[in-house]
């Protein structure tokens, strides 16, 4: 079943023109059959159908076609309302999402449907997601650590990821999502590396973490009241009036929880300083989406695969329409196209100060062509590595940083302490384009 999977999924790469479309037909046809077996699998305990359908999806997420495989799950989920069909249908995906333990499929995956822009979009992720969640410690990892912490979602996917998770059977995933949101926020360099607009994102989980619990269980599940403490503390003492705003904007919701009754005053009323962090975020992700949007229309029909749509453009001004380095998030399906070689060399008003100032003596590590304006692209300190590292590039600038990184980081033995754990998560969670992934990368010019 796996074998046979994995030849279904590189189908798509294979079709001319309209390769989404095509990827969307053959889950479709896969889910299908998947559904009319799944009862009597299901009492055979027979798992080939399901290992089928799980290798199925985790190819075509694997090679950018996340959002085809909602799509599809989508059409069928609107045919079988209401009967037998509905039931076999959250039987075959239960089933499949068992057997995916590949946290980057996953997380293209949970992304996908979250940010999709459509009526039963809420109901759909329920039936998508909400066994996998109860069940599986992958999908539970892929959507809390990676698609809320890593990504610079819209407003609009961070509510929906945690309707999801206030759905959950006896877990406390709401204070598990915000308690993981802070632990990524609060850190003291987090102004420094991440965007302003992840910033956004990350204060906004957190918001909404805090909305939907008690001081009680806030306080009872994980420590993320010290946590938020220190996040706010770093934000204030920073130069930046947006970062000091996102700053106050948190901690104004966190007494709302805490002491109710005697909200902390900066001066501005709660409901203003939120909306101010929300407008970063809309901008930052108007942007983004904004230009896949453009990409997807080119080639697609109807718009119908078109469905990452903005949130907030009444807030975005045109200038910030054109900031990629702020717009770009944690790996996005597909969109190694947008960021390019400007999402490394790029850098927004939250990071400028973010390199260590004793490696700023330090000249490029001259690569093997020559070619300097290569060379020019190319972080020149290690804290400038692990951005270049975190942002999603093509495949050729992938191998580029990856073979300039040996260099860079043998002669810099005096300020590699200082960032050894962020350069080995970096390289850890790296998010590798999909040509890279399917081999296209790591052999350099020669092919070797």
């Amino acid at each position: 079943a796996k074998e046979a999977a994995a030849l279904v999924s590189t189908l798509p790469d294979l079709a001319q023109l309209r390769r989404d479309l095509a990827a969307r037909e053959l889950v479709s046809k896969a889910l299908g059959k998947v559904c009319e077996v799944s009862a009597s699998a299901a009492e055979s305990r027979d798992g080939r159908p399901f290992a089928f359908l799980a290798g199925i999806v985790k190819g075509m997420c694997r090679r950018g076609f996340a959002l085809a495989v909602v799509l599809a799950a989508r059409d069928l989920h609107r045919a079988s309302r209401g009967g037998a069909g509905a039931y076999a249908l959250r039987a075959a995906w239960d089933g499949a999402m068992a057997r995916i333990r590949d946290h980057y499929a996953l997380e293209h995956l949970i992304h996908a449907a979250i940010a999709l822009e459509a009526p039963e979009a809420a109901d759909l992720a329920s039936v998508l997601f909400q066994g996998g969640l109860r069940s599986s410690a992958d999908v539970r990892t892929a959507l809390l650590d990676r698609v809320l912490v890593k990504r610079t979602l819209p407003r609009r996917a961070v509510r929906a990821a945690f309707n999801l998770l206030g759905r959950g059977e006896g877990e406390a995933t709401v204070e598990e999502a915000a308690y993981r949101a802070a632990q990524s926020w609060s850190r003291e360099e987090s102004p420094a590396l991440l965007t302003l607009g992840h910033q956004a994102s990350l204060g906004c989980a957190i918001i909404e973490g805090l909305a939907r619990t008690t001081r009680e269980r806030l306080e009872s599940e994980h420590p993320t009241v010290p946590l938020l403490l220190a996040g706010v503390s770093a934000r204030l003492s920073s130069a930046n009036p947006s970062v000091r705003t996102h700053g106050m904007a948190i901690a104004s919701a966190l007494s709302s929880v805490l002491d109710p009754a005697k909200p902390i005053d900066f001066g501005r009323p709660g409901p203003e300083l939120v909306g101010a962090l929300l407008g970063d975020l809309a901008r930052a992700t108007c942007a983004k989406d904004e230009d896949e949007d453009e990409g997807e229309r080119e080639g697609q029909e109807g718009g119908e695969l078109g469905c990452y749509a903005g949130a907030g453009a009444a807030a975005a001004s045109g200038s910030h329409l054109r900031d990629i380095g702020a717009a770009v998030c944690y790996g996005t399906p597909r969109d190694s196209a947008d960021c390019e070689v400007a999402s490394i060399s790029g850098t927004s008003s939250a990071e400028s100060d973010s390199d260590d100032e004793s490696l700023e003596s330090l000249e490029p590590y001259d690569l093997s062509d020559g070619d300097e304006e290569e060379v020019s692209r190319l972080p020149a300190t290690l804290g400038g590595l692990v951005k270049a590292l975190r942002r999603p590039q093509d495949h050729e600038v992938f191998e580029r940083v990856l073979r300039h990184c040996e260099g860079l980081i043998s002669r810099a033995d005096a300020g590699l302490g200082a960032h050894v754990t962020d350069l080995a998560r970096a390289l850890l969670y790296a998010d590798a384009p999909e040509e890279f992934m399917r081999g296209g990368g790591g052999g350099g010019e020669d092919g070797g």
